[in-house]
């Protein structure tokens, strides 16, 4: 008897050993595994100036209720995006009875500083408040501007408007470089719009456009310290997964200038306000950005009309792939067009090349593109409870997919950038 009792408990212990064993093989092979690649239909491309877009049609991934925008769930007050006292980290706190998808890239304007988060977030209801990675994408604030809250942030109405933005932000993880590429795209939409911009680019400064009141180039804020820091201004706090922090901040007469060339100042005025000429969100609603963006917009917003299949796009500017999104459903993608192809048609307007031709984007190459970013070895991370993202790596391409982890990781949005 004893010695059956033995040999069973023998058993028993062989047995979990090797189940342990096989769990962790398993979860070893989920951090390397290689994605298997999408497949989606392909149409376009539809082109307006220097901005090719490609629809990617698919049967989705979702069928179930498509989640709340960031955009919609803040202008409707059911999320409160808050502010920590840490730079590179907020709270947000779902109030509603549904989903809310927030996507790597979303400007938040208001509190201390505005800020783009850095990862998606699948927000579940009645959340409490969930830290969220973010990026100042403002410097030198630290302080109430005009009558906006400084505890909570306003709205969520643009994204990060430039594929540099989005690598230093996704990949890079440094807010040294987010400043610096928030000021090479202040700049390049400053030269496109000046007055010798506009006419070398077709564009006419008619009634209502230009320099409006209150713009100017007066560059407030804190002065910089020896370590980089910028005096009355909450310092830049590690995360759990480091942002990096190590680019000195350059000044132009004490005040931070964030890596811009600011050897000709006036040039920045037609594309910054007064209030705080380095806010990435008060140059994207600046009027003169927003109307020749709205040129874009208007010849291709309706290209999605009747297309119920449509899960996503690609797009490429002066003829080179720039970066694809893809969503679960249709509905959440025609939730999040009209703000994606606004961030795509500022992006494409701070790359017009007037003169320069190009050879058109082929639908091979698209193909080729995505395929090739899935390619590299897939490496997950839990965000939270609810969310992992995967992020696969090639030499030429970066792919993050979001994966939903209530829902049997079946993923929500594929993010292609073309590096």
């Amino acid at each position: 008897m004893k010695r059956r009792a033995f040999t069973a408990g023998l058993f028993l212990i062989v047995f979990c050993v090797a189940l342990v064993a096989a769990m962790a093989a398993r979860g070893q092979r989920k951090q390397s595994q290689t994605l298997p690649v999408a497949d989606y239909t392909v149409s376009g491309p539809y082109t307006h100036k220097n901005l090719t877009i490609f629809l990617l049609h698919g049967a989705g991934q979702s069928q179930s209720r498509a989640p709340l925008t960031l955009q919609e769930a803040m202008k409707r007050k059911l999320v409160v995006v808050r502010e920590t006292g840490d730079v590179n980290r907020l709270t947000i706190q779902n109030r509603s009875s549904q989903d809310v998808f927030v996507q790597a890239g979303d400007i938040v304007k208001g509190g201390q500083q505005d800020r783009a988060l850095a990862l998606d977030l699948i927000v579940p209801p009645k959340s409490g408040r969930i830290p969220i990675d973010a990026f100042c994408v403002e410097q030198g604030r630290w302080s109430r501007r005009g009558n906006e809250a400084v505890a909570a942030f306003s709205t969520s109405d643009n994204s990060l408007a430039s594929k540099d933005l989005k690598i230093a932000a996704k990949a890079g993880r440094s807010q040294g470089e987010v400043w610096a590429n928030v000021g090479k795209a202040q700049e390049k939409l400053a030269a496109n719009l000046s007055v010798e911009g506009q006419a070398r680019m077709g564009y006419g400064r008619g009634s209502g456009t230009g320099i409006g009141p209150g713009r100017g180039i007066s560059l407030g804020g804190g002065t910089t310290t020896d370590s980089g820091s910028i005096a009355g201004r909450a310092p830049q706090a590690s995360l759990s997964a480091p942002i990096n922090q190590a680019n000195r901040i350059e000044t132009v007469d004490g005040v931070a200038a964030s890596g811009q060339k600011f050897n000709d100042l006036a040039g920045l005025a037609s594309v910054t306000d007064r209030a705080s000429p380095s806010s990435l969100q008060l140059t994207l609603e600046n009027k003169l950005v927003k109307d020749t963006a709205n040129d874009y917009v208007k010849n291709l917003s309706s290209i999605i009309n009747g297309k119920r299949d449509v899960i996503g796009f690609v797009f490429a500017i002066n003829g080179q792939l720039n970066s694809a999104d893809v969503y679960s459903s249709n509905a959440l993608f025609a939730k999040l067009w009209p703000k994606m192809l606004e961030a795509s048609a500022v992006e494409a307007n701070a790359e017009l090349k007037a003169d320069e031709k190009f050879q058109p984007v082929e639908t091979g190459v698209v193909k080729t593109f995505l395929r090739e970013s899935q390619s590299g070895k897939a490496e997950t991370k839990r965000v939270t409870a609810r969310t992992a993202v995967v992020k696969c790596e090639t030499e030429k391409n970066l792919y993050f997919e979001t994966r939903d982890r209530r829902r049997s990781d079946g993923w929500v949005h594929r993010n292609y950038l073309k590096k």
